[in-house]
């Protein structure tokens, strides 16, 4: 039996300014932290996980995903909060043939990310965000 050698290469997105009135003493911007995402490579195929929070960086995951030559198959999403799955559909554009996968207690809870009190409340207090990734959900 032959093994195939797994590896693993990690994105990480740049800080980036975050809609709040709430703000840190002394400071005059809130920051959202930086974000990464992992890619679960074999020989051929690999596994993407955590998609990104929003589409521009999302394109720019697919491109770094797409310069590794590997195909990704899978979408991993580790947990239900909008920063790790929002922007699956520039990931699914790019890798047209991968599916989104995720634990049945994950699937419970992504579609309450896009309810008022998650999505307009949280996400979206002013209208920043987009509706696209709601089509993962579908």
């Amino acid at each position: 039996m032959t093994m195939t050698k797994l590896t693993y290469s990690v994105f990480v997105t740049p800080a980036k300014p975050a809609v709040s009135d709430d703000l840190p003493p002394d400071e005059a911007r809130r920051m959202w932290s930086p974000t990464a995402s992992t890619l679960i490579a074999g020989e051929r195929d690999a596994v993407l996980v955590d998609p990104l929070m929003t589409i521009d960086e999302s394109r720019a995951l697919a491109d770094w995903a797409a310069a590794t030559g590997k195909n990704v198959t899978a979408v991993f999403i580790t947990h239900a909060h909008g920063d790790h799955f929002f922007g699956a559909p520039a990931i699914l554009d790019r890798f047209p043939g991968a599916r989104i996968v995720a634990a049945p207690s994950v699937v419970e809870r992504l579609a309450a990310q896009w309810g008022p009190r998650w999505f307009d409340g949280f996400w979206n207090p002013r209208g920043v965000l987009w509706n696209s990734a709601k089509a993962v959900l579908a």
